[in-house]
């Protein structure tokens, strides 16, 4: 146990450390990034949590390195991960925006790990997204997976131009429980 909370205490002060002196470093490494990525299912460990923050303080410099990760996994926990890290750093989104977007086009090993990936995608287009980005939540209302087409329903009316309200109102008419409309009312 002392040596756990002796690691603990190191990576806080190294992490410390990386957050002062970062911006003295012009360039991020891809394998910076991914070394700070938490990968575990879940983030109980708070050198997890640490890491998690550090790259949210990191911002937009963060992106491109993120975007290249994002590229070249297939790691839905991973994926959710960076995604919520897009969503909850400072910065010009454009790239979070267009990651999220190619993801939607890429295959995975199978329909579950795509419906895991289609449900960040619609959280981060709901928060950051704006009403141009609709057309790629739309499919989603139609979704084989109840938590993507919850989330599709969120993240439209999170958008909310006219067109979006609309395509709500339908969907909930014809196609929605009613325990997923109270869900959906309950947001």
């Amino acid at each position: 146990m002392h040596t756990n909370t002796k690691a603990i205490g190191l990576t806080s002060i190294a992490l410390c450390l990386l957050s002062i002196f970062s911006p003295l470093f012009a360039e991020i490494t891809t394998n910076d990034i991914a070394r700070l990525l938490p990968t575990g299912p879940d983030m109980e460990d708070q050198n997890d949590l640490a890491r998690y923050q550090q790259l949210i303080s990191m911002g937009e410099k963060a992106y491109p390195a993120l975007a290249e990760i994002l590229n070249g996994t297939t790691d839905s926990i991973v994926i959710s991960r960076i995604l919520a890290i897009f969503v909850q750093s400072k910065g010009d989104k454009a790239i979070a925006i267009s990651s999220a977007k190619q993801l939607l086009a890429r295959k995975f090993n199978s329909v579950r790990d795509e419906a895991e990936i289609r449900t960040p995608v619609a959280r981060l287009l709901g928060e950051i997204g704006s009403a141009d980005d609709a057309a790629f939540i739309y499919p989603m209302l139609n979704d084989g997976d109840e938590f993507v087409r919850v989330n599709a329903i969120r993240a439209l009316s999170r958008i909310g131009d006219e067109r979006t309200v609309r395509q709500i109102e339908i969907f909930i008419g014809e196609n929605a429980s009613s325990a997923t409309e109270a869900e959906i009312r309950a947001d």
